[in-house]
């Protein structure tokens, strides 16, 4: 069983087929993964949401890659062209 393998298996709480369940041995260790993974999910949506503004044909990017000020004040999109009526 790979390294990999073990990480998801204790990160999930349902008991596999073959029975055999991983746990972490410290609970700030899941924590942290569940973490990890919940950021990616959004960081993964907030693109989502730009490629498919950009398809309709309005000029934004991520307010990480563009204006500190946006993203301390929790804007995830950056419309450039200034088109959009509302902050995301």
């Amino acid at each position: 069983m790979s390294i990999q393998t073990l990480k998801i298996r204790a990160n999930k709480n349902n008991i596999p087929k073959d029975g055999i369940k991983v746990e972490w041995l410290d609970p700030s260790t899941k924590k942290h993964y569940t973490a990890k993974r919940s950021k990616q999910k959004g960081s993964q949506l907030e693109l989502d949401v730009i490629h498919k503004l950009n398809e309709i044909g309005y000029n934004t990017v991520s307010s990480r890659s563009n204006s500190k000020n946006l993203d301390n004040a929790k804007v995830d999109v950056d419309d450039l062209g200034g088109n959009l009526p509302v902050y995301i």
